[in-house]
């Protein structure tokens, strides 16, 4: 969580309080991966 934090810090270091479509696509592919593997752990 922490990698995925800085990596949003990252994304909108240009353009603060802006999180292009394409960005957005990607945290929520990483974010549904993250949760689906907490789901196959348990």
């Amino acid at each position: 969580m922490l990698a995925l934090t800085a990596l949003v810090y990252a994304l909108v270091w240009n353009r603060p309080h802006r999180v292009e479509r394409w960005q957005g696509a990607i945290l929520l592919i990483l974010y549904a991966g993250y949760t689906i593997s907490l789901f196959m752990r348990s």
